[in-house]
């Protein structure tokens, strides 16, 4: 299945039985000039990326486009509040949905805004974003007229009368649904204009903005954007908070990803999901599981085991009693994203499948 269906299964479970909701936006600011949009935990699709605005001398630099165009041109209507100075850069951390269905509405509001990313992000983006937007249609298209006709006739997917529980539901996820699917069959896919292997230095000015890709993690181009005089590192999806994203990706060199990111030394982290950070203690967390993961499933694949006994030798019991805190919402994510996906690929990649984006 693809990221997209898994992603899509996890957070659909995460709102079955809990108390899901849409999430919420919040402005805050970092350091003189840079300001971290970031949005409440996710229980249900869509899930919005955060985003960091650097406002520098003659231009103004955002990390990541979010979701949906209408959550794009609220961050640009927050910019325009906060300067008058035009968007030169969108940086892009990795290809996913969730951070790029919004570049359009950039390109509308500044024409001659430029796109940066590694390149095995644009390469991916080219082969991959297309088909999700419209994999993601087509299920809304679906789901919404599926999700009418039940109301309307009280009857679940077995014809039977639908709970009070099962109605509610319904009754929750159908104008989210509805304003979703309203926005996603809009996007127009917007490439990246600029490219890196290593690292790119963008200048705002006297600010300087570094962007770095330190090897596969999440994906095989994760972008690390970081402010050396304000020590601010926006990481994008390599930490989420609470649960993990290993939809895809590289466990096994994903902790040493995140090394190098500890090695920069930054004050403040911003995950693609989640709060701001201050300190290490989450993002050890995140070390911890994938150097448990991939230590595991590297001595099952050498006793031969297939990847469904690798699942039942796998034990994570520490990690998720840590991410998950008994919160039911987060089981779902959990076990798409980790027990199911994030196994998988440490499974493919200790056998030397590498194609994981």
């Amino acid at each position: 299945m693809s990221r997209t269906t898994l992603l899509l299964i996890g957070l659909v479970l995460a709102a079955r039985g809990a108390e899901a909701q849409r999430q919420t936006r919040e402005v805050t600011r970092v350091a003189d000039g840079v300001y971290a949009e970031i949005y409440s935990e996710m229980k249900m699709d869509p899930v919005q990326s955060n985003s960091l605005i650097i406002i520098g001398d003659d231009g103004v630099c955002v990390v990541d486009a979010h979701y949906t165009p209408s959550a794009a041109r609220e961050t640009i209507a927050t910019i325009k509040k906060l300067t008058h100075l035009p968007v030169r850069y969108v940086v892009t951390t990795h290809w996913h949905d969730d951070h790029i269905f919004g570049n359009q509405e950039y390109q509308k509001a500044f024409p001659g805004v430029q796109f940066v990313a590694q390149q095995e992000t644009r390469s991916s983006m080219v082969a991959r974003a297309l088909e999700h937007q419209q994999s993601l249609a087509k299920f809304y298209e679906g789901a919404v007229p599926r999700i009418e006709t039940r109301l309307a006739k009280n009857i679940d997917r077995d014809g039977k009368p639908l709970s009070p529980a099962d109605r509610a539901e319904y009754q929750m996820v159908l104008p989210v649904y509805r304003d979703f699917l309203a926005d996603i069959v809009t996007v127009k896919i917007v490439l990246p204009t600029i490219t890196f292997d290593r690292e790119i230095t963008l200048h705002l000015g006297q600010r300087e903005v570094r962007v770095m890709s330190f090897g596969p993690g999440n994906t095989k181009g994760d972008a690390v954007i970081f402010l050396p005089q304000e020590r601010i590192a926006a990481v994008g999806d390599l930490i989420v908070y609470p649960v993990p994203f290993i939809f895809g990706g590289f466990p096994v060199s994903w902790g040493k990803v995140i090394d190098s990111v500890k090695a920069l030394n930054p004050t403040v982290i911003m995950p693609g999901h989640g709060p701001l950070m201050h300190d290490f203690g989450y993002v050890d967390q995140v070390s911890g599981l994938l150097q448990s993961m991939a230590s595991q499933v590297k001595d099952a694949v050498g006793k031969g085991l297939s990847l469904e006994d690798t699942r039942k030798a796998v034990d994570l019991t520490r990690y998720h009693d840590l991410l998950v805190q008994g919160d039911s919402s987060r089981e779902g994510t959990y076990d798409a994203s980790i027990l199911q996906s994030g196994l998988e690929s440490a499974y493919k990649e200790a056998k030397g499948l590498q194609d994981l984006d």
